[in-house]
């Protein structure tokens, strides 16, 4: 499985990391360490040595909570019982925010930095492969207090992709949701913005759905430049009431498309 190791630069001008890569490949990376450093220096803080030599990127974003009781002979909430036995017992290094029902954290150190650079996975499986935004790969407790992630039986990660348009001008990168049904009391919500390290970044963010006639029609445009600040943004999803429509998530480089790394940040639809 050759192809699922290796750093390399897509064609769209994004990174792309086979899952199959060592974390200690990642870390040392040229590519990574002169443009994605927080990613680079969560890569090196993983475990030991040892570890990073052996493990790889794709085991580091799937692994299980670390939680002693989830770990131990508990039948805790996550295991399927009732109790998160964390919350009324020893629960050091545990979530203090938006637990909804289970306080293990996840312990992944490169997950957050990748989401952080808006990173995308594509998913192999039985059905055709799929691409998911990294905040949408993870399952929060409240979600699905069982699963840590959005991997089905039989699928594998591949690549995950950090979000930069293609590199020509108007550029382009976009990631689709699996479709979703629309009861009428739904909200998109997301931060966006620019890196830091662009300081001539101007971009286009672009909420999308794709009607059954495979038609895009767009729901909302947001134009962002880096100020160094991020932009919470929501939108009212009522109008989609009673279809079944994927959703697609979409930037756009207005300028230099080597200056428009941006990022989504907790991407998400709410009921």
């Amino acid at each position: 499985m050759t192809e699922l190791r290796g750093v390399s630069t897509a064609a769209d001008g994004a990174l792309r990391i086979g899952a199959l890569t060592t974390v200690a490949e990642v870390a040392v990376h040229p590519i990574v360490t002169q443009k994605y450093v927080a990613l680079a220096n969560a890569a090196a803080s993983v475990a030991t040595p040892q570890i990073r030599n052996q493990g790889t990127i794709g085991g580091n974003l799937c692994q299980r909570p670390r939680c002693w009781y989830f770990r131990g002979d508990f039948d805790c909430a996550r295991k399927g019982g009732d109790t998160c036995y964390a919350m009324g017992g020893e629960n050091q290094q545990h979530a203090i925010f938006g637990a909804g029902g289970c306080l293990a954290v996840h312990p992944s150190d490169t997950a957050t930095a990748l989401v952080a650079l808006g990173a995308r996975v594509t998913v192999a499986g039985p059905r055709r492969p799929r691409t998911v935004p990294l905040e949408s790969f993870f399952l929060l407790p409240e979600r699905n207090l069982t699963k840590e992630n959005a991997l089905e039986t039989g699928e594998l990660a591949e690549n995950v992709l950090h979000t930069h348009p293609q590199n020509v001008t108007g550029g382009f990168i976009e990631g689709v949701y699996s479709p979703i049904t629309f009861a009428g009391n739904e909200r998109f919500e997301a931060v966006i913005g620019c890196l830091a390290a662009q300081p001539s970044c101007t971009v286009t963010f672009e909420i999308q759905y794709l009607t059954l006639g495979e038609v895009t029609r767009s729901l909302a445009r947001w134009t962002e430049i880096f100020d160094g600040e991020a932009t919470e943004v929501q939108l009212d999803l009522s109008p989609l009431a009673g279809q079944t429509v994927p959703i697609i998530l979409r930037v756009e480089a207005n300028a230099s498309p080597a200056q428009a790394s941006a990022f989504w940040l907790r991407a998400r639809i709410l009921r």
